[in-house]
């Protein structure tokens, strides 16, 4: 079902059973599974979308996602997503350096540019991230691990590894008086 709103620029191939609605934006070349609600004003370029996947409510996304993925919530994501990966409200990943370079992965021992896609994020399969968590460019995350909320990651993630933000918080009186109210 192609619902009301949605605007298709570009080439979209289906298949069964999915829904297409309220406002989404597809543009470039789309080919999205089975079963899959692609809705809610989301914002989806050249992609290919396994079965069974979410996404919506403000989310942009460029890559590949393979089955199970849910994006939500205003999330930004650029790269290739694993199976039953869970990304959560607001998660960015940084696709354009502040340097302007792209990312040199390590191969085998060596350091190697890719010629396409050095600087997308790469995801394996049954990972989360919490809200708000920020993932610098052409950082890969290994399958069964957890970026936490908050976290600005710069360093690739091993497989079964979760990464948490540790805060310090200050706490001072304040009142109405530093205003005048």
């Amino acid at each position: 079902m192609i619902g009301p709103r949605v605007v298709v620029n570009g080439t979209l191939i289906a298949g069964a059973n999915n829904n297409i609605t309220n406002g989404a934006i597809l543009h470039g070349s789309i080919f999205v599974g089975d079963q899959c609600r692609i809705s809610d004003y989301c914002d989806v370029a050249s992609s290919a979308i396994g079965n069974r996947c979410i996404i919506g409510h403000g989310a942009e996304m460029a890559g590949v996602l393979f089955d199970k993925v849910y994006l939500y919530h205003y999330c930004e994501m650029s790269g290739v997503f694993g199976s039953a990966t869970d990304i959560g409200a607001a998660t960015v990943c940084g696709t354009l350096r502040f340097d302007d370079a792209d990312t040199a992965i390590q191969v085998e021992g060596r350091y190697e540019v890719p010629p396409n896609g050095a600087n997308a994020t790469y995801m394996g399969d049954y990972c989360r991230t919490g809200v708000n968590a920020i993932i610098m460019p052409g950082r890969r995350i290994g399958s069964y691990s957890v970026v936490g909320p908050g976290v600005i990651l710069y360093d690739d993630v091993p497989s079964k590894t979760m990464i948490m933000a540790k805060q310090e918080l200050i706490t001072k009186p304040w009142g109405p008086e530093r205003y005048g109210w």
